[in-house]
């Protein structure tokens, strides 16, 4: 419903126009959304695409539309859902040098060395490709502030002039998310350089040698290094090392200063760095099992207001009175129905409690009326309809009377990228029960940061 309103009052307005299968064609537009072969090739086309300013498509775009040469003043380019972009139309995309925005989608499995053309451009997401190498000639873009992937860099020749550029002090990169750590020189080596990155996401693999890790080690250290203007530089940082050991993450030494941290991987134990980390605001915790003693080390982060544990399976623990006081938000995802028993007092600002765990047959431990400032609770839409029915029923006696939300159907893995869903089929419901049933998962939390609208670009 309020897609729609959207769409409507934008339309009605003259802000854009959505192809849906409508005649209707108005000559002249500055922002094009296109949605699922709404035009083919055959379409009667008489739009001037020279004034676009910002084109999205979702499914397929049909030759005109991915004909670039025909777009002079384009600066926001997303074509992550779209299905017919090919390797061969970037070297025309590399053409538009008013561009600000590029997203590119599966297909794609390499960019040209002409996308140094694009001067201006900021934001490159390139999350939904399968570009694995990525060319230094888009580090040395000298407006790029954000770059989404997973990839590494070309051999150590290509890298010494990737560093010549940042050594120089004009790299303006601040979203590096992100790159992975094996057996070769790449990232690591060259993130000491990068003074203003304020996010970074990391893949530690299986080949990464004991050297690399010291690298990166040394390379994460000087990036959570505290400085005097730290509370006003927000930093993030996601730390992968499924296929590694975490030993490294040992020799990390106070002060150190982070306002986000996510940590996936075999977590024995809380690392000594994380109780000495300044101010952290979001956590995230992705192990197989997470143990008492690791538990027990996060009741004493006292500034922390989010919480995110994702495990198969955790240890019986009590929180105690006074922790965690100023936590806001608290989400579990698990495999197995645990959960931890919480004392009155403890959790005194909590607001939103997520619980994902479609066997979660009863809530006998979670007294949600100890939570004073409760405002909403969003469970499995794959529990049992009585366990649902129990929680209601405490909501309404609790004196907020918070929300009960319940998952249309279970996110992919947490740790994947989530693909976009089409804005149009995506829309809030409600089921018969009063208890709101949306489509967002587990996922919509932690250092995934937005950037400013693109059509403020536009």
């Amino acid at each position: 419903m309020m897609h729609e309103f959207i769409t409507l009052k934008s339309l009605c307005e003259n802000f854009i126009t959505l192809f849906d299968g409508c005649e209707l064609q108005p000559k002249h537009i500055r922002r094009i959304s296109l949605h699922h072969n709404s035009i083919t090739d055959g379409t009667s086309f008489n739009i001037d695409l020279s004034l676009v300013r910002s084109l999205i498509v979702f499914g397929q775009a049909g030759k005109d539309m991915l004909n670039f040469s025909k777009y002079q003043l384009l600066r926001v380019l997303d074509l992550e859902d779209c299905t017919d972009l090919q390797n061969d139309h970037l070297r025309e995309v590399c053409n538009l040098l008013l561009l600000k925005y590029l997203s590119l989608g599966g297909n794609v499995t390499s960019l040209p060395k002409e996308i140094k053309q694009l001067k201006h451009l900021e934001t490159i997401d390139l999350r939904r490709t399968n570009v694995n190498i990525l060319p230094t000639e888009v580090i040395q873009l000298p407006h790029l502030i954000h770059l989404f992937g997973k990839f590494k860099l070309p051999d150590k020749t290509m890298q010494d002039e990737v560093q010549k550029f940042l050594v120089s002090g004009k790299c303006k990169l601040q979203t590096l998310a992100g790159f992975l750590v094996d057996e070769s020189e790449g990232f690591a080596e060259l993130m000491g350089y990068m003074k203003k990155l304020r996010k970074v996401k990391i893949w530690c693999l299986s080949s990464a040698a004991s050297s690399k890790l010291t690298t990166l080690q040394k390379a994460i250290q000087e990036y959570i290094h505290d400085e005097k203007d730290a509370s006003n530089d927000p930093r993030s940082l996601s730390l992968h090392f499924d296929g590694c050991s975490e030993d490294f993450l040992k020799d990390l030494k106070a002060p150190c200063y982070l306002r986000s941290l996510k940590l996936q991987g075999r977590i024995l134990e809380l690392p000594g760095f994380v109780m000495a980390l300044r101010r952290l605001r979001e956590l995230c915790l992705q192990s197989t099992k997470l143990t008492a003693d690791l538990l027990t080390a996060l009741a004493n982060l006292k500034y922390l207001q989010y919480l995110k544990l994702i495990a198969d399976e955790l240890d019986e623990i009590t929180i105690k009175d006074r922790a965690l006081p100023r936590l806001l938000f608290l989400c579990f995802v698990l495999q197995k129905p645990t959960f931890l028993n919480i004392e009155e007092g403890a959790l005194p600002f909590l607001e939103s409690l997520q619980l994902f765990c479609k066997d979660l047959e009863g809530i006998s431990n979670i007294q949600i009326k100890c939570f004073k400032r409760l405002r909403e609770i969003t469970l499995d839409g794959g529990i049992t309809n009585g366990t649902v029915q129990n929680l209601e029923r405490e909501a309404k006696e609790h004196p907020n009377r918070p929300k009960v939300i319940l998952l249309k159907a279970p996110d992919p893995s947490p740790t994947e990228v989530v693909p976009r869903e089409d804005p149009a089929a995506s829309g809030a419901t409600e089921n018969g029960t009063g208890t709101q049933m949306l489509p967002n998962g587990p996922n919509a939390s932690l250092t995934d940061f937005s950037i400013d609208s693109i059509d403020s670009i536009a």
